[in-house]
């Protein structure tokens, strides 16, 4: 265990990614497990402070949630249990850098009410920029559901 924690600052963003997938959705909570994820975000803060201060005007092409791998719908959709883990965890844990520090700088600090106004705003976008909802209704469902699980928790409205 204090081997693999001692090890995540030499990992690659994507083993990181994967590394933190499988501390918070194992099928065991364990201390070691959130420790690692407490790692995980200490490592990706240190990497943001450390990233190119250059403005960006574009959009990145993967968001934080996607980076973090927030999906709905059928084809690569997280269960509910799992989505609400990574909700909870995008509101009060360290994200990893994409893109930007002006893009950064949107999500605000954890539990801060930046926070919680642009993860609500990035699902309400998902839900309604969908082009066919007839083809999507699973996906907006658990959109709406996400966004109602942000709003009992004292969510932005």
């Amino acid at each position: 265990m204090c081997k693999l924690i001692d090890n995540i600052p030499g990992y690659s963003d994507d083993e990181l990614i994967k590394l933190f997938h499988n501390a918070l959705f194992g099928s065991r909570q364990t201390e070691r497990a959130q420790a690692v994820v407490y790692t995980i975000g200490r490592e990706w803060k240190k990497r943001g402070r450390s990233a190119s201060s250059a403005k960006s005007k574009s959009w990145p092409e993967h968001g934080v949630l996607d980076v973090l791998g927030y999906n709905v719908g059928f084809a690569k959709g997280r269960c509910e249990k799992e989505r609400r883990q990574l909700l909870d965890y995008v509101l009060t844990g360290e994200l990893p850098f994409v893109h930007s520090r002006a893009y950064m700088a949107d999500w605000g600090r954890p539990a801060s009410a930046e926070r919680v106004t642009k993860l609500r705003n990035c699902l309400c976008a998902f839900k309604d920029n969908i082009k066919s909802p007839k083809n999507c209704q699973k996906a907006m469902g658990e959109w709406q559901a996400d966004i109602a699980y942000l709003d009992s928790k004292g969510g932005a409205k």
